[in-house]
């Protein structure tokens, strides 16, 4: 019907309609009456007979014609010359196919209407609206088609997943290998890349001397993880037999990659010929409520062999230790503690560029970092959710691995709790860092440190990459001075970034929080790393990686301060948790008395056998010990792993005179206690706040007790009271008789 009435040929009308609206578009036009096939042709548009004994081939024919399928370069007289199945096909084609077959298509609108049938609109409207009349020649077709569909490639994988592509390496930041899942780390990384380039022109409005990125990632999928067991009938002994962790890391290394993954990472190595860093992805990394930071293995490679068929056998081994990571006792016990089961977990690979300069022999950024956007410890004027910044020198594993670092509110970058004085700065600042060896001599199968060279702050100096990050402690007039141009001890401030604004580090962090905070819906961490080119002006902020971080504060009634300080086994000013937990009887303490810092692995082996054997007896503990737990450094504290301690329902780190540790709030081992919901409190030394009744527990006859850690059981749990919006904790004594009243707040009896 048109106007109310019913017309006979109103299906020319509308195809002589479109024609004049939508020239473009192909139609096809379907009849009972094969008189009106000859109508169709004047229309210049398809046709196709309803009664046809062929009409569902025909139908086909129709749809390959338009452009679905491959794109098939005919020559004027109808002869096929070549085809492309996809856009990397087509760009290798367009190269070599006879002008006129270009001239062919170009005059019809070939090209953009296969662009449409992709779904491509704005590219295709682009190309509709280039007519062969705006060319002098074929060839200057030709060359225009190649520079718009080599663009056109580069803008379609601005901000999406593609397939890994030996030949469009350098332009596709982010690609895939395989079509399993990316792991949790590779989905962060992934959502930070599309998010981020989504947003880039206001932050290079906004920051034009700092170029804020991902460093170029390629992620092994976790169906190929999946194809590796399988093939080689690994699944008995990687999950049910009780193997060490070098047996099961032995079988897998004898055994081969998939083919097609082998092939791959042959095709990688021929282009990348930088260091490269080699890190997990699984199932579960990075989740909202297990981030499970660090428990897998992370291998820093030199790839410096000049043969691509070494680099590319590293790289395998590389990728072959990850996967058996996922098997570790560490790794079994930590999925266990957050209720998972090891089943299910699998196990992709993220290859991705190393960030850094080389200097000499070794290799390492400027600056290495970690933003929270939650600080568990403001200092005042600081509050909570103004965030906090960790930094050091070199690779960031000075950091994660619970080392020295410098800690700072973005809020308030010149106010440095560490360095209040010249005194404090001497022994707070960062001392040593770490570089990747550019040699190829390391064991990798010695895990995450093993191709790493551990330095002294001086030699950062010898490489002139303290120009912003130090200052110089004037002991003669007991001050310190900005720079490096005096003479005396280096402490690390980072001065030109945090007080002279060289670059505007701390608005930026601030900005990418908030950014991060807003798109993944919570409170967020940050890893990333900086090189500072101090000649041209023209820097490289890396983002690494982007997890969930974990703050969940029930509100609570928890007025704390009407305890007596007798009635408590331990206080803390500084306690993280939230509510009380009341099924712990057993204490293992290293008591100041017997602890010796240069004996500290020793300790962590005595407190994992105590650890073991409360697990076998299904007993949670409270752990007690000095310095920092689960730090690299065994200087600053106990070296534990996450299997020595993953009975401990509570842990305290105390400090001592001569040994006071800032708390380890941007290490891996942190936030994993964090986010398995432990009560954790940090007791520094002389804080009139915060204390340890010593003398109580000296009461209790020891259970068990080795060389420097003693095991006491009591007859009645303790009570174990977090506040978490205030941050304090209390470890009440067995005798001390409580209640909670109906609105959830305490009442003493």
């Amino acid at each position: 019907p048109k106007g109310n009435a019913k017309v006979a040929d109103a299906g020319f009308q509308l195809v002589e309609y479109l024609k004049r609206e939508l020239p473009h578009v192909p139609i096809l036009l379907q009849s009972s009456e094969m008189s009106n096939a000859k109508k169709a042709e004047e229309l210049g548009t398809y046709f196709i007979y309803k009664h046809s004994p062929t009409l569902l081939k025909e139908f086909g024919d129709f749809f390959a014609k338009i452009g679905f399928g491959d794109f098939i370069f005919l020559l004027p007289n109808g002869e096929e010359v070549a085809r492309a199945k996809d856009v990397i096909e087509f760009q290798k084609v367009i190269k070599i196919v006879p002008l006129e077959s270009i001239l062919y298509h170009a005059q019809r609108d070939h090209f953009s209407r296969w662009l449409f049938t992709r779904g491509e609109f704005d590219l295709a409207y682009e190309l509709w609206s280039k007519k062969v009349e705006d060319f002098e020649n074929g060839e200057e077709i030709r060359q225009y088609l190649i520079e718009f569909f080599q663009r056109t490639r580069l803008e379609r994988k601005r901000g999406i997943i593609s397939e890994f592509d030996p030949d469009e390496f350098e332009t596709a930041p982010f690609s895939r290998i395989g079509n399993g899942s990316l792991g949790g780390k590779g989905r962060g990384l992934a959502f930070v890349t599309t998010i981020l380039e989504r947003v880039q022109s206001y932050f290079t409005d906004r920051y034009p001397s700092v170029k804020i990125t991902v460093p170029r990632t390629v992620v092994i999928a976790t169906d190929f993880f999946d194809k590796f067991i399988e093939d080689n009938n690994l699944k008995d002994l990687v999950l049910y037999e009780d193997k060490e962790d070098h047996e099961i890391q032995n079988k897998i290394l004898e055994k081969q990659l998939p083919k097609e993954l082998r092939n791959q990472i042959y095709s990688f190595a021929k282009i990348f010929k930088s260091p490269l860093a080699v890190r997990s992805s699984s199932l579960l990394e990075d989740s909202q409520f297990q981030p499970f930071a660090g428990i897998y293995t992370t291998l820093l490679l030199p790839n410096t062999h000049r043969k691509v068929k070494q680099r590319a056998a590293v790289i395998e081994k590389a990728v072959k230790i990850i996967y058996a990571s996922t098997f570790t006792k560490v790794a079994k016990s930590y999925i266990t503690t957050m209720g998972q089961k090891i089943e299910i977990e699998k196990m992709g690979v993220i290859l991705q560029k190393v960030v850094g300069k080389q200097h000499g022999d070794r290799y390492y950024p400027s600056i290495s970092g970690v933003a929270q956007s939650y600080n568990y410890y403001p200092v005042a004027p600081a509050k909570p959710e103004d965030g906090v910044v960790h930094l050091a020198v070199g690779l960031g594993a000075s950091i994660t691995s619970g080392r020295k670092y410098l800690s700072f509110s973005p809020k308030y970058p010149r106010k440095l709790v560490q360095h209040y004085s010249p005194a404090a700065s001497l022994a707070n600042s960062q001392t040593d860092f770490f570089a990747l060896r550019l040699d190829e001599q390391a064991d990798l199968t010695k895990g995450d440190l093993s191709t790493l060279e551990h330095c002294s702050i001086a030699e950062a100096e010898k490489d002139d990459e303290l120009q912003w990050s130090a200052a110089t402690v004037d002991l003669q007039n007991d001050r310190i001075v900005d720079g490096v141009r005096e003479t005396g001890p280096r402490v690390i401030t980072f001065p030109y970034l945090l007080k002279f604004n060289r670059i505007p580090l701390s608005e930026m962090i601030i900005d990418l929080l908030s950014l991060w905070k807003q798109a993944f819906g919570c409170e967020i961490e940050m890893e990333f790393s900086i090189n500072l080119d101090y000649e041209s002006g023209n820097h490289e902020f890396y983002i690494l990686q982007v997890r969930p971080l974990i703050t969940e504060i029930v509100p609570s009634e928890m007025d704390l301060s009407r305890f007596k300080p007798e009635q408590a086994i331990a206080s803390s000013s500084l306690a993280l948790g939230n509510g009380s937990i009341d099924d712990v009887q057993d204490i293992v303490f290293v008591p100041p008395w017997s602890f010796k810092v240069t004996e500290t692995v020793e300790i962590k082996d005595e407190v994992s056998r105590f650890n073991q054997k409360l697990k076998e007896l299904n007993r949670p503990f409270l752990l007690i010990g000095p310095g920092r737990w689960g730090t690299s450094d065994r200087f600053l504290g106990i070296p534990v792993r996450w299997n020595d301690i993953d009975q401990a329902k509570a842990i305290i780190e105390y400090g001592m005179e001569g040994f006071q540790i800032d708390p380890s709030h941007g290490s891996h081992f942190f936030l994993n206690i964090t986010s398995s919901r432990r009560g954790y409190f940090t007791i520094a030394h002389n804080d009139p706040s915060s204390h340890i009744d010593w003398e109580w527990l000296k009461s209790i006859a020891p259970t068990e007790q080795s060389r420097h850690a003693i095991h006491i059981r009591l007859e009645k749990p303790l009570k174990i009271l977090i506040d978490g919006k205030q941050g304090r904790g209390l470890i009440l004594k067995p005798d001390v008789e409580i209640n909670f009243n109906g609105n959830g707040t305490l009442a003493i009896e």
